[in-house]
This record gives structure tokens, C-alpha cells and sequence, in this order.
């Protein structure tokens, strides 16, 4: 199943796993900001689903841990393509939605925690892919200052 199916099988899913992204990471937020936040995750959904999914990526894994009884459930959104694992925020939505879903631990995560998690991990840069595209070439740029810097450094001789 790809992440596209995975997504849309159920749009009550969607709608609980905004629920759930208030409830896990924005709880703090008061209901003006929490509303910002809500609508900019609505208008990622509406744009995911727009989408036509690509078969760029060979797997997206929602990989779900504790790996011990009693610690918390950490999901972990990442892809691999040829054994190397990369994160999923500047990846293009239509390649990520192609992905297939492969989950590695079963545990009582319910289906909207996972959509949240992923969705939290998707718009880490931003909730439409131009800002992503922003966010990444600013990256791109410190990391290139930083190698210039470090091209300069006289005690690497």
C-alpha cells in the first residue's frame, strides 16, 4: 500500500489525526494559534490529496518504537531508497505519497497518531511545499558557508 492509499482509505482518519496533532505536540497552544496551526494542516491535506503519487522512492516506513515494554511510542518517519534512510520534509509531496508504508513494530498506536506524526514529520518546513523548497535551499546555503569556513581553517594543514 502506498502512503497516498494509506492516507485517504478513511477521511475520518484525517480529520482525527489533526485531532491528535493538537493532543501530542501543540497542547501548549491557545485556541487563536492552535487555529492557525489546524487550518495549515487542513490545506496540506487538501493538497496531498490533489496529488498524484510517483514511484520515485522505493519505501516510506513509519517505524513505530519503544523497542522496550513501557517506554514511550516514538514514531520515527523516514524513507530508504537503496539502504540509505533519509527524512521525508524535502522530499516532493507526489514522490512521498508513492512510498510504500512498511510498519515494523505493532503496538497500540492508534492509525490517526501515525497520520499525525507523519504529517508533523512531512510539514517540519512548512505546510505547502514552497515554503519545504525555501527551508531547503536555505539549508543548502549555511551548509555551503559552513564548508567555506572550514576550507579556511589553518589548523587542518
Amino acid at each position: 500500500m502506498n502512503v497516498y492509499e494509506w492516507l485517504f482509505s478513511d477521511k475520518g482518519d484525517l480529520k482525527k489525526a489533526v485531532e491528535t496533532l493538537k493532543t501530542l505536540f501543540y497542547n501548549q497552544k491557545d485556541d487563536g494559534e492552535w487555529r492557525k496551526i489546524e487550518l495549515g494542516y487542513e490545506s496540506t491535506i487538501l493538497e496531498l490529496e490533489k496529488k498524484t503519487p510517483t514511484t520515485k522512492y522505493q519505501y516510506a516506513k513509519l517505524q513505530i518504537r519503544p523497542e522496550s515494554p513501557g517506554e514511550e511510542v516514538y514514531c520515527e518517519v523516514y524513507a530508504t531508497d537503496d539502504g540509505r534512510s533519509f527524512g521525508i520534509d524535502f522530499i516532493p509531496w507526489a514522490d512521498v505519497l508513492g512510498m510504500n508504508v512498511e510498519m515494523f513494530r505493532k503496538h497500540d498506536v492508534s492509525k490517526q497518531e501515525l497520520i499525525a506524526h507523519f504529517l508533523l514529520e512531512l510539514t517540519f518546513d512548512g505546510f505547502i511545499e514552497q515554503d519545504m523548497e525555501v527551508s531547503h535551499r536555505e539549508l543548502i546555503e549555511r551548509v555551503k558557508k559552513a564548508e567555506d569556513v572550514d576550507s579556511l581553517n589553518p589548523l587542518e594543514s
